[in-house]
């Protein structure tokens, strides 16, 4: 069922309704802290919600509330959030306030890993000075849907030479790589922690 306001830490609001109050939520970013990463519905989940019980029935026979706000789904565009009417089946983007029902397991999530913008590209190699751009998208295994703020890593074995050894850099890098601005020397393994955007892209 959705949160009340008293059970909400994330709550970016909240509406009166059918004798309680319930808290409301106007960013996917807010129901993502609230619900945990993967647990906010996507735009089908709540759609097939609806589907099963059409009608208004989430109200009449469940006692949730739908006449104020419709419901939070896990997708944005641009600023905006996604949302359905669990009253009607109406569906759309908004910056207004919506309910939130978090899912059970609602997520298994995916990481696609390519390099340069191109997703053929599946390992790369650089010299001394050039860069790489890694991407990483996230997807949901169960129904190909993006999944945004993943949280991934990334463990780096130290940097090999030509001939394939870790030490003997002849270069002022030392064999050193930079990622998102922080230095990782050629003697140790690392591990960088990323997570990906709203649109399951890093």
């Amino acid at each position: 069922r959705p949160l009340l306001a008293v059970e909400a830490s994330h709550k970016t609001g909240q509406q009166s309704e059918n004798n309680e109050d319930w808290a409301t939520f106007s960013s996917v970013e807010a129901a993502t802290a609230q619900c945990g990463t993967g647990q906010v519905p996507n735009s089908g989940s709540l759609e097939h919600l609806y589907s099963e019980h059409p009608d208004n029935q989430m109200l009449t026979e469940h006692g949730w509330p739908t006449n104020s706000h419709p419901y939070i789904a896990a997708e944005t565009s641009d600023s905006q959030t996604a949302y359905v009417n669990l009253a009607n089946g109406n569906k759309g983007y908004s910056s207004q306030p919506n309910y939130l029902t978090c899912s059970a397991n609602e997520m298994v999530s995916t990481l696609d890993v390519y390099f340069n913008d191109d997703v053929a590209v599946r390992n790369a190699e650089a010299k001394v000075g050039e860069q790489i751009k890694m991407n990483v998208h996230s997807t949901n295994a169960l129904n190909g849907e993006v999944i945004p703020y993943t949280n991934f890593t990334v463990t780096l074995s130290p940097g090999k030479q030509r001939d394939g050894l870790t030490t003997g850099f002849t270069d002022p890098s030392n064999g050193e790589l930079i990622i998102d601005g922080a230095a990782y020397s050629a003697a140790q393994a690392a591990v960088y922690h990323g997570i990906t955007d709203a649109q399951g892209n890093a």
